[in-house]
């Protein structure tokens, strides 16, 4: 080429690229500026906004639909009941479940432990829905709806009777029948006026998921009360008149009937996630929150929010408060306004004040109230991947802690803050190849896993950058 022909060329190219546009700011809701963005997979930001007067820092989880993460729940130690001992931080849960991110979720009933409203998680019920307490819900295709779910519950014999189930994993009534699952706690915690048929799940097998019918076994059948529950199973739990209904169905099997029994928990929501919520602040794209004068909606407070946008953009919110200075908090209705500025259509306030946490792969990144984090009832967790070869629901039926495992651990994108006050730290992607490489060791025995063992061992310790896939061969 000659060079009467390059010079034009660069010179065009020069001017091609001043004429590029920006990259593009997300808005700030009134009164506020965005101080810092960072990405931390694809689709997923973590955005810091600050008012200056009156003060007040708020963190911003946004998901874009279809980013190849899911937003589920979970619940503290794995349980919804139990003494105050099974609360548990929300960066402990996201450190379990190898969270991208997480903030806390549901308000807790004073004195128990359980929260106030119903869980879902995992597609698992994990307490049904009761009371006036508000809920925030994600369907199976990944809606979210702040309208409350109704349950329905029943169990048949082979008579094909439909007997009615009142709750799920809650406090016993009046001649109620209440079924008690793995994911309540160790035992059904009833006291001895009742009477309880203990079940054994037979198919499909793993825990029973919302609208799904779950053929069980009768294994047992007890008067009185708190029987332990099985891991791989449930208890029916009767008062009153329930009590001669799963008497004559125990008896029946013992004299050549079926032992077998169906079981059926349904929502007209198609929920995989719920968590409970004081208020709903938007509905339909309009401002629903009204205040009723009360000290909780019109003081400033720390505040946790989530909410879903037109374009199905998931919102996790924090509000830091009560510490002068730094940030006051706001009111439910100064709340109301930032979730409709962020673009919300539906949000709701969750449990705030000293539970308000965010949480960014395990590590606080807000400042609670308290000096530091609190235990609470559940989270909502932002975790890789649509599923995985051990999915959530599966560790809440083993009842024990454990960290899901990612079918995605390869994708992760982690991006430089564009703007940052301060710059937060971000955890290293995938587990820390030290731990996982003695894992492998333990778990699996075999010379290729010592050798993969030995070498993830080596690259910790040299400080090598990895990504890593683990796929089942089970």
């Amino acid at each position: 080429m000659h060079r009467r022909h390059i010079l034009p060329t660069l010179a065009a190219a020069a001017v091609a690229v001043v004429a590029m546009p920006a990259p593009a700011k997300a808005a700030a809701p009134p009164g506020f500026a965005l101080t810092g963005r960072q990405v931390l997979a694809t689709g997923v930001q973590h955005l810091t906004y600050v008012r200056p007067n009156p003060r007040a820092v708020a963190h911003v989880a946004m998901v874009k639909k279809g980013a190849g993460v899911r937003l589920d729940s979970v619940v503290s130690s794995n349980r919804v009941a139990g003494p105050g001992g099974t609360l548990e931080t929300t960066s402990s849960m996201c450190r379990r479940f190898r969270c991208i991110m997480a903030v806390n979720g549901d308000f807790a009933t004073p004195g128990a432990g359980t929260p106030i409203g119903g869980a879902v998680g995992g597609e698992q019920p994990l307490r049904s829905i009761g009371g006036p307490h508000q809920q925030m819900t994600v369907e199976t295709n990944g809606t979210m709806t702040s309208t409350r779910p109704r349950w329905s519950g029943s169990f048949e014999g082979n008579d094909l009777v439909d007997r009615r189930i009142h709750g799920v994993n809650v406090v016993r009534g009046v001649d109620q029948t209440v079924l008690y699952t793995n994911g309540f706690a160790t035992s059904t915690q009833t006291d001895g006026s009742g009477a309880e048929l203990l079940l054994r799940i037979v198919e499909p097998v793993g825990p029973i998921r919302l609208g799904q019918s779950t053929l069980v076994e009768m294994t047992g059948f007890r008067a009185g009360g708190n029987i332990a529950i099985p891991s791989r199973g449930a208890v029916l739990s009767a008062h009153g008149a329930g009590i001669p209904v799963l008497q004559q169905l125990w008896e029946r099997s013992l004299t050549g009937g079926s032992r077998h029994l169906m079981l059926r928990v349904a929502s007209d929501v198609d929920s995989r996630a719920s968590v409970g919520a004081s208020h709903v602040l938007v509905r339909a794209g309009r401002r629903w929150f009204a205040s009723d004068g009360s000290a909780f909606a019109d003081r400033r407070h720390p505040r946790t929010m989530s909410g879903v946008t037109r374009d199905g953009t998931t919102l996790l919110v924090t509000v830091d408060g009560r510490q002068a200075g730094h940030s006051l908090g706001m009111t439910l209705r100064e709340a109301t306004d930032f979730m409709l500025g962020l673009g919300a259509v539906e949000a709701v306030n969750h449990d705030g004040g000293g539970s308000s946490t965010f949480v960014m792969r395990g590590r606080v990144v807000n400042r609670p109230s308290d000096g530091r984090e609190r235990a609470v009832t559940n989270s909502w967790v932002i975790v890789a991947g649509r599923g995985g070869s051990r999915p959530y629901a599966e560790a809440l039926r083993e009842g024990t802690p454990m960290a899901a495992e990612d079918d995605s651990a390869g994708d992760y994108v982690l991006g430089a803050p564009t703007q940052v006050d301060p710059v937060v730290p971000v955890a290293p992607v995938g587990p820390d190849p030290a731990v996982l490489g003695a894992g492998l060791a333990t778990e699996q025995g075999g010379p290729s896993a010592r050798v993969a063992a030995a070498a993830l061992c080596l690259m910790a310790a040299a400080g090598v950058v990895y990504r890593v896939r683990l796929e089942s061969v089970a």
